[in-house]
């Protein structure tokens, strides 16, 4: 257990290093290429520190998890296995590589001294928060699988007891085993695969694997401290946890739907009435989300299906919108496009967050929910009155220059 200690001085290394990266690219708005009149961006450009800012996100949080799940797994079982402290120090050195490998690739893809073939591999894939070298993210795939072993060899004494809280032991441990495979999602793209299912699979690490099966981990852990401290019963923790659990998995579940069912759906019904559709089902699940209510269990199920249908709707949307933005735009205009459409949403979501809690004050957290919902359910009316998206039927030719 003390050999985890590193990992936590890691951890707080790499985010204080995250922090530096953030101000420099920050400052980069201002001075341009300069930084207090050095030529900065000529050994760090822009691209670079964003990219390393950004990829830090995940792999100090990775490692914060990590290193929680080395160090928990012998303090609930009471047992430390033979030799590991050989894995915890082994998987240790095999991060430093990773980190220092995955970055130097990056800084020689960016300053141009790899070649394409060697990009993708060694350098820069160029997708936001997976943007590491294909090599380094299948050597950080084998060492996740690593930490599965080291932590549920370790946790192996505890899942075979029955007591109080052997239910969220059992959570924690298949936790742990999402977190070792799902992050296989990342390897699911090839350089030339199309970009609405690079997206697909990239949010699949993005908010599955970091947003989804981290939290219940997390949820686990610290239900698990609390009934050790006497401050929650076994009982209501382990409730909870399920709640959790129940909600995130919905809201994968129905990803994975969307995902296997989005071309199907398009051939048959059409591209454009499917994104109408996507539309439509993520306004009634916000209207859902206000209607839940009745006791635990049936509030965990009826959020969880909410959920389903929520992220059914947004994922159906998202492939399709995607696919019909790319085939309507220029190639030469397509950094442009993508740029302007990121920079109205990103800028929007402050003035809707603003409005939210403004409304949510006011009129009460459920009645929020509903005009939500009643907006976006208008929104979708619109979309099928007046846009012309409901018209395409197929995707139309690549645009031309």
């Amino acid at each position: 257990m003390r050999a985890t200690a590193k990992y936590f001085w890691l951890v707080v290394a790499l985010f204080l290093v995250q922090i530096l990266l953030g101000a420099t690219t920050a400052h980069y708005q201002v001075e341009g290429q300069s930084a207090y009149g050095l030529p900065l961006a000529d050994y760090l450009p822009y691209s670079l520190t964003r990219s390393w800012h950004t990829q830090l996100a995940v792999l100090w949080i990775a490692t914060a998890w990590l290193g929680t799940g080395l160090f928990i797994g012998p303090a609930i079982s009471g047992h430390e296995p033979r030799f590991q402290r050989l894995g915890v120090n082994f998987l240790f050195i095999c991060l430093i590589v990773i980190v220092v490998g995955a970055f130097a690739g990056q800084w020689l893809a960016v300053m141009q001294k790899l070649g394409l073939a060697s990009n993708f591999w060694f350098g820069h894939q160029g997708w936001e928060y997976v943007d590491i070298g294909r090599f380094w993210q299948i050597f950080l795939f084998i060492g996740l699988i690593l930490w599965l072993v080291l932590v549920g060899r370790a946790l192996w004494p505890a899942l075979a007891r029955r007591d109080d809280t052997s239910s969220i032991v059992g959570l924690m441990f298949l936790s742990t085993v999402a977190i070792g495979l799902l992050y296989g999602a990342g390897l699911m793209w090839r350089e030339h695969t199309h970009l609405s299912m690079v997206e697909y699979w990239r949010w699949w690490v993005v908010h599955l694997w970091v947003e989804g099966f981290f939290e219940v981990f997390a949820t686990a852990v610290i239900s698990f401290l609390l009934v050790k401290l006497g401050l929650v019963r076994a009982r209501t923790a382990t409730v909870n946890v399920l709640f959790a659990t129940i909600v995130y998995m919905a809201g994968g579940l129905g990803c994975v739907i969307a995902a296997a069912s989005a071309e199907r759906l398009s051939a048959r019904l059409g591209i454009g009435p499917v994104i109408v559709m996507g539309l439509s089902l993520t306004a009634f699940a916000w209207q859902a989300f206000g209607l839940v209510h009745g006791s635990p269990s049936m509030a965990a199920v009826a959020l969880g299906a909410a959920m389903l249908v929520f992220d059914f709707g947004a994922v159906l949307y998202g492939i399709n919108y995607l696919a019909l933005r790319q085939a309507i735009t220029p190639d030469r205009l397509m950094g442009r496009m993508t740029a302007t459409m990121r920079f109205c949403t990103v800028a929007c979501a402050p003035f809707g967050s603003l409005a939210g809690g403004a409304l949510a004050s006011a009129i009460g957290l459920r009645q929020t929910l509903w005009v939500i919902g009643v907006l976006g359910l208008a929104l979708a009316i619109g979309a099928m009155t007046w846009s012309p998206v409901r018209r395409h039927r197929t995707l139309p030719a690549t645009a031309a220059d």
